[in-house]
């Protein structure tokens, strides 16, 4: 009993091909949107980051240059090429104000609109640095001894230093070099400052001053150098004075120490403005309620009352005073503007808290989106294979008119139109292997009942086994032996077993020999047989073939004609030269399904060395006509099938044993050639067998002679 074939639950749920599928769709948008989140938003902190470091960068270079030409000049009458030159090499638009507001300079257009007074980026002044935009600055925490809250008078514990203080031995020069005075109570220079130490004012060397002491330190270098000393540092300070650095860890030689003093020795203009900032910071601790001090040209200080342990306030008294002194050598605070820059640039994907809920509705809405999509093209994939699968369960119970009914065009549809065509030529090939069972039963019985009915006889005494019994028996012996020699030769042929003897054959010669041949056919029932080459050939035209092949298939269309020919009926053999292209094709399904599935033997338009001009092959064509009675119209794309006969009374009385016309169909394959008939019922039929210059022996796997 057939199983009953359910297609919709032949393959569980869990197994479908839509599981996997929906998995890999849902795993790939997840890694896909974390990815492309993770990459957009690690590139864009990276760019704000680089834009944030670029500003930063853009920034101190013009504060840095702004800062030092307000620390140099008593005003900003010249600043204008300084703030083109800065604009251009940074990109940006520079403005300068006032603290009041009012424009001194700016690169920007005339057209365009100032920027707001409260959006200045820095106040340039180079007594109150900027801790964020001085690049020269140390920001340190005040001494234990310093007041962290001195009053009005005292800088800001985050305030830069100026140049750091010299220690005895390590350098000669400096800003303010000077000996120390003798005092029990002092204090290094200020470890932190605002002021920038380009601002030097009164303390800046004449050009008398700083040639004399070019030519100390010119002296002292000297000095170190012949004492071992060679590789010192020379520099020069920003009020003109040269300085001089010893290697780290390296002592004043004894002999320098004359030469290192004289350098260190102030200017008459050091001295001056010296004596001023004493003065003023003596005045700024005497409002605090502070004891004096004496400063030396580093600024560090030695306190006048010996008693005192500490003066609290002096560096923020140093500072201020400082600030008062250089106010009129520096030009007035201003106010700087930078625009055409963002650094500022929002973050558009980030994993903020904000953001979280913006990437969780994403990727939901990825998810749902492709999950949809996916399940769709899932379910279109499935149900044509579930259909094919359905069709090819009912194919293997039995049933040979299964078809999957798959209408489409990408590989699923391939898969299910290559199944049809194998199921319908397994039908065919089922029925042609029923129809030929049934014709060799047939074939076999004839024969094998009328032996039997005769030697029955022969044993109940109802015939006398004389040479006519004996000559009936050997008659129908003979048909039998005749019809398994042409199921032997066919099944050769078929199977490209069949040896070809090919060579050229004299075309001339051969004709006039087998006509001779069948004569012995034609002759005896009265019918006039003719072979005859066409005149346009040459004399020493050549067909190439396997004479015997050739003969046995020439044999098998005359002994069809002759018994299908009334006496006083005509034959005749012609042979000309043609070329395939004007063949027909009328051959039966059988063979053209054959012929399709023999993959290995190429189409007659696709073997090599078979081509004449235009690409078509040539080839000698033998046409055997007759004037018989004809096949019906219905019947003559059946003609080369196996043991098919126009005589559906299957009669014996005309002999064949209906295989002949498929022996010389398959002659003609293996030689690369094609047989056409044609017919017409009560006139006469015309068989044509078509036989190529190169037979293509080796595609078709038969094996040459010799």
């Amino acid at each position: 009993m057939r199983r009953p074939v359910d297609p919709g639950h032949r393959v569980p749920w869990p197994r479908s091909l839509v599981v996997p599928l929906f998995v890999m769709t849902a795993a790939i948008v997840a890694v896909s949107v974390a990815a492309a989140v993770w990459m957009t938003v690690s590139a864009t902190a990276t760019a704000v980051e680089q834009k944030r470091d670029q500003t930063v960068t853009t920034d101190t270079a013009v504060y840095n240059d702004l800062v030092g030409y307000a620390a140099t000049h008593t005003h900003w009458d010249a600043v204008g090429p300084v703030l083109r030159r800065l604009a251009s090499e940074n990109e940006v638009t520079l403005t300068l104000m006032d603290e009041s507001g009012d424009l001194i300079a700016t690169t920007a257009k005339k057209s365009a609109q100032l920027p707001r007074p409260d959006l200045a980026r820095a106040i340039l002044n180079p007594l109150a640095l900027d801790p964020s935009l001085a690049p020269s600055a140390r920001i340190t925490a005040p001494e234990p001894d310093e007041d962290p809250d001195p009053g009005e008078s005292a800088a800001p514990s985050s305030a830069p230093t100026s140049e750091p203080s010299e220690k005895p031995g390590q350098a000669s020069g400096g800003a303010f070099p000077a000996p120390s005075r003798d005092g029990t109570t002092a204090g290094g220079p200020p470890s932190f400052s605002v002021i920038d130490p380009r601002a030097v004012g009164p303390f800046r060397l004449n050009d008398e001053e700083r040639d004399q002491k070019i030519a100390e330190a010119k002296t002292l270098v000297a000095c170190l150098s012949t004492n071992g000393v060679p590789d010192v540092l020379s520099d020069t300070a920003p009020n003109g004075r040269p300085l001089v650095q010893l290697p780290t860890g390296t002592q004043t030689p004894r002999p320098c120490l004359e030469d290192e003093g004289l350098l260190r020795k102030p200017t008459q203009s050091e001295y001056t403005a010296l004596q001023a900032l004493d003065t003023l910071v003596n005045d700024c601790l005497a409002r605090s309620g502070e004891d004096p001090i004496i400063l030396d040209t580093d600024l560090s200080w030695t306190s006048v009352d010996s008693d005192r342990e500490s003066n609290r306030g002096v560096s923020g008294c140093i500072e201020t005073s400082r600030q008062e002194q250089l106010a009129s050598s520096v030009a007035e605070p201003a106010r700087l503007f930078i625009q055409g820059q963002d650094p500022t640039a929002r973050v558009f994907w980030d994993f903020s808290g904000e953001n979280q809920l913006r990437l969780t509705l994403l990727i939901a809405g990825l998810l749902v989106l492709t999950l949809g999509l996916s399940l769709y093209g899932g379910l279109r994939l499935t149900r044509p294979l579930r259909t094919l699968a359905a069709a090819a369960a009912r194919a293997s119970d039995g049933d040979l008119r299964a078809r999957a009914d798959v209408r489409r065009r990408d590989e699923v549809g391939a898969v299910a139109t290559a199944f049809n065509t194998m199921a319908e030529r397994r039908e065919t090939l089922e029925s042609s292997r029923n129809a030929m069972m049934s014709d060799i039963s047939h074939e076999l019985r004839t024969p094998i009942a009328t032996m039997r009915g005769w030697v029955e006889a022969a044993e109940d005494n109802l015939v006398t086994p004389d040479a006519a019994f004996l000559a009936t028996l050997h008659r129908e012996t003979l048909v039998l032996q005749r019809l398994v020699d042409d199921l032997h030769q066919l099944s050769l042929a078929e199977a490209g077993e069949l040896s070809l003897e090919i060579e050229d054959i004299p075309l001339r010669e051969f004709l006039d020999q087998f006509e001779a041949t069948a004569r012995g056919l034609s002759d005896p029932a009265g019918i006039t047989l003719t072979a005859i080459a066409d005149p346009a050939l040459p004399a020493d035209a050549v067909v190439r073939a396997d004479p015997f092949r050739l003969r046995q298939a020439l044999l098998n269309l005359v002994s069809n004609a002759v018994r299908h020919t009334p006496e006083g009926g005509r034959i005749t053999i012609s042979a000309e030269r043609r070329s395939d292209a004007t063949l027909g094709e009328d051959r039966s399904a059988e063979a053209r399904s054959r012929d399709e599935r023999r993959s290995e033997v190429r189409t007659r338009d696709e073997r090599p060395g078979n081509e004449v001009s235009g690409g078509v092959p040539d080839g000698i064509a033998f046409t055997v006509t007759d004037t018989g009675s004809g096949i019906p119209a219905e019947e003559v794309p059946f003609v080369f099938d196996r043991f098919r006969r126009a005589d559906k009374s299957r009669t014996r009385a005309t002999g064949g044993s209906g295989l002949g016309l498929a022996i010389v169909r398959e002659i003609l394959r293996l030689h690369g050639g094609a047989a056409t008939l044609s017919s017409t019922q009560g006139t006469g039929t015309a068989v044509t067998l078509w036989f190529p210059d190169a037979p293509p022996l080796s595609d078709l796997g038969v094996r040459p002679s010799g």
